[in-house]
């Protein structure tokens, strides 16, 4: 029998405005939408029963946009869940983030926020449809930091159309100067039925992003930071152990709006449909996993972390020797450069992290 998660993710759907790029679940900010599904949500953690959570994330859309009492209720529950060592996480924009919804967080026992910057340009921010200015992330961190919140993560954007190096290199100097101690960074991804993808805007070519991706690495490093995951850097002790909970393809609750959730060997996703929601349905898919899935998530998954994964747990886990039954695909990727196999452990090199779909074919 699987034990119960010690995860939770909880997702609020409302956004002020709808980003171009966004194909996350989401609706434009409605009072009376936000009361009828927070109310329906808080039953929903009701009935999940979480106790001793190691780690909750509120995500979104923009849980920063809602009305503050219905802020302060949503995040008073979840905060009575919570485990020793915890880590409770919001996203905000930096709009919403006000010094009241700072007080709120810090009240509810929040220690780490995360910020959707994208890009410090004008141009970019435009472009995306962000409607917040670089100079209003610096007075978000400085009123976080002011009500005791330090451990905040900044999300960087790059790929946009026409950006180039100097761009790239002037946004990374930005955030740099934001010292915080957790960066994302992600390349623009145009999904079917955002606004940047009905336009007929094309992805930037590989080469680009690959050589983008170089510099933020090379940057990012000399500043201090370490990669721990394909995408994430942060200051030694402020690893997001929320997302190492997916990345160690660990199990965790989901909940609310189109939430995805792992639980008893069951990967689910929620109704993203607020009027399906708000008349009491819930999971819409399910998927049980089995042996040959599991193998396939963790490999997707620990590949992705800068210390791949320890070989012995692989054999114990799914009673084959990686070394053996890849022994061709592994040496081929060894003679290329895209990995290191040492003290039982593979991991990515950093040409190999350029390179995981290529790798994880041969390894699945």
């Amino acid at each position: 029998m699987n034990p119960s998660p010690k995860s939770a993710y909880i997702h609020i759907p409302f956004c002020k405005s709808i980003c171009t790029y966004c194909d996350f679940c989401k609706l434009l900010k409605n009072p009376v939408f936000e009361q009828s599904y927070v109310k329906a949500l808080l039953e929903d953690i009701k009935k999940a029963n979480l106790k001793k959570m190691k780690t909750i994330y509120v995500g979104g859309g923009t849980p920063s946009c809602l009305e503050d009492g219905l802020f302060a209720s949503l995040l008073a529950k979840l905060g009575e869940s919570l485990g020793e060592g915890y880590e409770f996480t919001v996203e905000c924009n930096p709009e919403s983030l006000t010094p009241e919804k700072a007080r709120i967080m810090k009240e509810a026992g929040v220690n780490r926020v995360s910020i959707g910057l994208q890009s410090a340009n004008p141009k970019y921010l435009s472009y995306l449809g962000r409607t917040h200015t670089f100079k209003a992330v610096e007075e978000a961190i400085l009123t976080l930091k002011s009500n005791g919140i330090e451990n905040i993560n900044v999300d960087l954007m790059y790929g946009f159309e026409g950006e180039n190096e100097e761009e790239l290199l002037d946004d990374i100097k930005a955030i740099l100067s934001l010292k915080v101690p957790h960066l994302s960074t992600y390349s623009l991804i145009l999904e079917k039925g955002t606004i940047l993808y009905g336009k007929g805007v094309k992805e930037t070519e590989g080469d680009i992003l690959a050589n983008f991706y170089e510099i933020i690495l090379k940057e990012l490093r000399k500043a201090g930071y370490r990669r721990y995951e394909v995408s994430n850097f942060a200051l030694p002790g402020y690893e997001s152990q929320h997302n190492l909970v997916y990345w160690h393809d660990e199990q965790y609750y989901g909940l609310g709006l189109g939430a995805s959730g792992y639980e008893n060997g069951v990967r689910y996703k929620i109704t993203p449909s607020i009027n399906n929601y708000l008349k009491g349905i819930r999971k819409v898919e399910e998927e049980k996993v089995n042996k040959a899935d599991d193998r396939s998530y963790y490999l997707l998954t620990l590949l992705r972390l800068e210390e791949g994964f320890d070989l012995r747990e692989f054999r114990d886990r799914f009673d084959e020797d990686l070394l053996i039954s890849r022994k061709i695909a592994i040496e081929k990727h060894l003679k290329y450069g895209n990995v290191i196999v040492e003290n039982d452990r593979i991991k990515a090199t950093d040409k190999g992290m350029l390179r995981l779909d290529s790798i994880l074919v041969d390894l699945l």
